[in-house]
């Protein structure tokens, strides 16, 4: 429950539940046994690579950013790489960072799966918050 208490998934989630409805796909995902690697980049920027490729486990990076094509690297490696199997990763880009494969960089994440799982630790947390906010008609064909 890492990220509930950061002022960014706060602000995401104030008008649109936009995150807990995110973690509620993810953990839909998770349960049906699909081989699946969720990608969770830091903040997205446009301009090419200024440094080497960050990877972590679920709710351990706080701040950083990435660019959009090194994203796209991270998920066409993972596509390639067994590693990447029934993983969450954060990925964020630093200068200083040293350059390994992205099999072990993959092979490194090591996740225990509903770290984040809202629904999880609270059962009908997701009725909760449309009874009270019952115009989010939307997510309620995601939940």
């Amino acid at each position: 429950m890492g990220q509930l208490f950061n002022p960014a998934y706060v602000f995401l989630n104030v008008f649109g539940l936009t995150l807990v409805a995110k973690l509620q796909a993810e953990q839909y995902i998770r349960k049906s046994g699909i081989d699946y690697t969720t990608i969770r980049p830091g903040g997205l920027g446009n301009e090419p690579p200024t440094g080497n490729i960050v990877m972590e486990p679920e709710d351990t990076l706080y701040e950083g950013t990435i660019s959009r094509d090194q994203v796209a690297e991270v998920a066409v490696e993972s596509l390639v790489h067994p590693e990447s199997s029934f993983k969450v990763v954060e990925i964020v880009s630093h200068p200083d960072a040293p350059k390994p494969s992205f099999k072990d960089l993959l092979g490194s994440i090591n996740n225990s799966p509903g770290l984040r799982s809202v629904l999880k630790l609270y059962p009908g947390f997701h009725q909760s918050i449309f009874s009270r906010f019952p115009d989010i008609a939307i997510y309620r064909a995601i939940w």
